[in-house]
């Protein structure tokens, strides 16, 4: 068990040196195009990986954020995002289940609920498009800040440990930082009105839990919280410079 999580911890790292590699030697292309300032939506699904996958399935993001794209075809961006779904394998409140399986509300009957992961990312990145127009392959990275935890949708509202205080026991909330590698395809088209990407991205997020069960299971223990995901981006400009033409040798 340990064994394999080593060698795919190896394996991570060894993804993150290929992707810096193409990251640097991308940046000696000859570029044409203007400066884009603007705003950018962002939305895809995120395949957990490594911990992560111990607790959560299948999740999906949605973004929002500021995009910044350079005449050298340099992209740098900061960006929110919200995580959310209801992929959720492990059952913190399974202590409070009857003999039947079923958790009973304060009203004396069996509960209707349901468990959703939801979280937050803030993500600063920079990438390189390996084209001359302002379109073409992309690779890049970022770092960011997330966290994120186990919700209990009580749906008649009669399970007193899904309110807080009593819920901060059983979320799992973990948080973090996060590392990712970026590999794909961005668009920006010659009238400006089409600008966008869809993208790779390997995550490896190392996290800590912070409070309640999973914290006395945990303890001080690092959590290789990692996700594959597809991403679809939309750029809507609001600013763009002038066009310029140059070759830059890195």
């Amino acid at each position: 068990m340990h064994l394999v999580k080593y060698g795919g911890f190896k394996l991570q790292y060894r993804l993150s040196v290929v992707f810096l590699t193409l990251f640097v030697y991308s940046s000696s292309y000859v570029i044409a195009q203007k400066s884009i300032l603007g705003v950018a939506f962002s939305y895809g699904p995120d395949f957990s990986y490594g911990d992560l996958a111990d607790r959560y399935g299948t999740h999906t993001s949605f973004g929002v954020g500021t995009e910044y794209l350079t005449a050298s075809n340099f992209g740098f961006s900061l960006e929110w995002r919200y995580m959310f779904g209801d992929n959720v394998k492990s059952e913190p409140y399974s202590p409070l289940k009857q003999m039947g399986g079923s958790i009973v509300g304060v009203d004396g009957t069996p509960a209707d609920y349901f468990y959703t992961i939801v979280g937050d990312q803030i993500n600063l990145q920079v990438r390189k498009i390996l084209g001359k127009k302002g379109s073409g392959f992309v690779v890049g990275s970022s770092i960011g800040l997330f966290a994120y935890k186990t919700v209990l949708k009580d749906l008649n509202r009669t399970i007193a440990q899904s309110f807080e205080p009593y819920s901060f026991y059983y979320d799992q909330l973990s948080r973090g930082v996060s590392f990712k590698q970026i590999v794909g395809y961005e668009f920006h088209s010659d009238n400006g009105l089409i600008n966008g990407s869809i993208t790779l991205e390997n995550s490896l997020g190392f996290t800590k839990a912070i409070r309640g069960a999973l914290a006395l299971e945990k303890g001080d223990q690092t959590l290789m919280d990692n996700s594959f995901g597809i991403r679809a981006r939309w750029v809507i400009p609001f600013k763009k410079g002038e066009k310029k033409d140059k070759v830059k040798y890195f």
